[in-house]
């Protein structure tokens, strides 16, 4: 079974984060702390989606654990599992569905610890509604590739959310590396975080069972919505852009919800298997 495993998360320190915001009303002679402005915006919005997502999969990966384990193959098949050959037959909704699910109490466990750090962050920077079409568009571009690349041929196995993670890493790299009008200390920080999430996360994609080329469409995904539509969200106006992301952040978890939920009617996970099913063995 191919999977990814987050290695690690880093999150810029943006100091002052602590402080109540500002209200921009300062003095001629005094010089204004774009960092403490800035630290104020982010602490007024709240982090709502970064934590769904986690408790999706925990709600998820325990269904698994009931309907005969989180490793088993059959199991995750039948909940909608990345599946190359049953996505060209016409199973589409798992191109999304495996996004949700992982194999294995470490992969959660990883893949949640990566969200949690980098997401809350992101969320607040580029609001929720961009924050959820760049996660979701960059969990289907890799399971998509992957779909048709098929390294492993096409009764490979695989789930996970490195995809959607590796489309959050890539967009943070093109935030620390193009100006946005970001305060330029958290700019500074910023790459050093995206440097390190980067290569610990590249190393780790290159280990045995790990499906590296959902990593990589996830990535190229994340660094293309970053350099062609998403940009943070620096100001509390609501705009015609506002309202369009809203809608597709919408349409975004609808997708995904409804992914899951069909492949779980449509897979029936908490039957029996059939005695004479024949499933393909794959290491973990």
């Amino acid at each position: 079974m191919s999977h990814s495993e987050g290695s690690s998360s880093h999150s810029p320190s943006s100091r002052g984060s602590g402080s109540p915001g500002t209200s921009g009303l300062h003095s001629h002679d005094e010089p204004i702390d774009e960092l403490a402005v800035f630290a104020g915006l982010m602490s007024s919005r709240p982090v709502r989606l970064t934590y769904a997502f986690i408790g999706l999969y925990i709600v998820l990966f325990g269904l698994s654990e009931l309907w005969g384990g989180s490793d088993s193959t059959q199991t995750l098949s039948a909940m909608g599992a990345q599946f190359p050959l049953r996505i060209q037959l016409g199973e589409y909704w798992r191109l999304l569905s495996a996004t949700a699910l992982h194999g294995g109490l470490l992969h959660i466990v990883l893949n949640s610890y990566v969200l949690y750090g980098l997401g809350p962050f992101l969320e607040k920077l580029l609001g929720w509604q961009r924050f959820v079409v760049l996660y979701i568009l960059a969990g289907l571009a890799g399971t998509l590739l992957s779909t048709l690349i098929a390294t492993g041929g096409p009764l490979q196995l695989s789930v996970g959310a490195s995809g959607c993670l590796f489309g959050l890493l890539g967009g943070a790299a093109v935030l620390a590396f193009r100006d946005f009008g970001l305060p330029s200390q958290l700019v500074q920080d910023l790459r050093k975080a995206s440097l390190i999430n980067l290569g610990l996360n590249v190393v780790a994609s290159l280990r045995p069972n790990v499906d590296w080329v959902a990593h990589l469409g996830g990535g190229l995904c994340g660094v293309l919505l970053m350099l062609v539509v998403i940009r943070p969200k620096l100001d509390e106006e609501e705009t015609r852009k506002d309202q369009v992301f809203t809608a597709l952040a919408g349409l975004c978890l609808f997708a995904l919800l409804t992914s899951v939920l069909v492949a779980i009617w449509q897979g029936q996970p908490w039957l029996p298997p059939p005695a004479d099913l024949s499933f393909p063995s794959i290491p973990q």
